[in-house]
Parts: C-alpha cells; sequence; structure tokens
C-alpha cells in the first residue's frame, strides 16, 4: 500500500479484540510518499482468532491510506491470507 504520512504499520493477532497484541516481527515501514509492503507468516492455533493491520506503536502521527482510485491512487491496497496446512 501507499500512503502519505511516514510511519509504519504492524500486524495485532489475538482470540478477543481487546487483549490483541502486535506481533513485533510483522513491522513494515516507510518513508514519505513511499510504498510498504512485506510478507510473514503467522501462526496460529486457537479457532476464530483475530488478525488486523494496525498503525506501530510510536508512530508520530495518524496514518491516512487514501481510497484506491484509478484515478487518484494508482496503487493498490491488498491482503492476502492464505491458510497453510
Amino acid at each position: 500500500m501507499t500512503y502519505p504520512t511516514d510511519g509504519g504499520v504492524v500486524l495485532y493477532f489475538g482470540s478477543i479484540i481487546p487483549t490483541m497484541l502486535p506481533l513485533a516481527y510483522t513491522m513494515v515501514g516507510k518513508s514519505t510518499n513511499g510504498a510498504v509492503s512485506g510478507s510473514v507468516i503467522v501462526e496460529t492455533t486457537a479457532d476464530n482468532s483475530f488478525l488486523s493491520v494496525n498503525a506501530a506503536p510510536g508512530n508520530i502521527v495518524a496514518i491516512g491510506i487514501p481510497p484506491n482510485s484509478s484515478t487518484t491512487n494508482q496503487s493498490a491496497t491488498t491482503i492476502s491470507i492464505k491458510k497453510i496446512n
């Protein structure tokens, strides 16, 4: 994804939303007007767990991700989740 502010994103994981914790090895950062991308493997052993993409702790300003549009934003913001048996 591409966003105009400095700062990183990190995956949070947990079995209930209020107790989700950041997975430190999943943090990805960027510089102003740059793209951010990364690949990680998250192992889960509990059914019905939650995974979210959040701004990383310590970001100076909020991250605003612009809408995807062929006329305003030539990038794609996507997340792919695959089950590996």
